[in-house]
């Protein structure tokens, strides 16, 4: 009995080394959003200095993040477009969808669309202000700048669990290049 707990513990053990992150569905303007998790993409807006985007029950969700890139505040853009792809299946897979402010009040933008695993997908965001169906419908080309919206480079988007490196934050975004800013 004793080799058999062992062999379990041994066993069991590499797993205490992933990281499972959960995003509850009840978060407010001002709560800490669990993390890191998802993409950071770095953002000079009124209140904001961070969009994050990450998968939450298998679907997109789009916070916007004040200077500490953790407490939530009000959402900035009414819409978002993301293009994303599945970046462990073979193959090209690009789809896109839209987030549209979540039921009841909640502090971000939300899809509707149920987003398969596994969790690693290539992504680009695009916020905007109105809806532009031509816009969403040319993803391939950045915005004119006279645009109401703004867009941010593809960037991969990986929740799949991995070994939790410890020395690095992924909620570091200076490596990222410009920072939009808000209309």
């Amino acid at each position: 009995m004793k080799l058999f707990l062992t062999l379990i513990a041994l066993l069991a053990a590499p797993l205490s080394l992933f990281a499972f992150i959960e995003t509850p569905d009840d978060l407010k303007v001002g709560d800490e959003l669990p993390g890191p998790l998802g993409v950071y993409y770095p953002y000079q807006g009124e209140k904001a200095s961070c969009v994050n985007v990450r998968l939450v029950n298998n679907r997109f969700r789009c916070y916007f993040l004040a200077e500490d890139h953790k407490t939530i505040v009000e959402y900035e853009w009414p819409r978002a477009i993301i293009q994303y792809g599945n970046a462990v299946r073979k193959g090209l897979n690009r789809n896109t969808t839209v987030m549209k402010p979540a039921e009841n009040d909640a502090p971000y933008l939300m899809a509707v669309r149920f987003i398969p695993p596994p969790d690693r997908y290539w992504i680009r965001l695009v916020l905007q202000n109105k809806a532009d169906e031509e816009a969403t419908n040319n993803l391939n080309s950045p915005p004119p700048p006279d645009a109401e919206s703004v867009s941010f480079p593809m960037e991969i988007l990986n929740q799949l669990p991995v070994q939790d490196a410890g020395d690095t934050d992924p909620t570091d975004t200076t490596n990222l290049g410009g920072i939009p800013t808000s209309p």
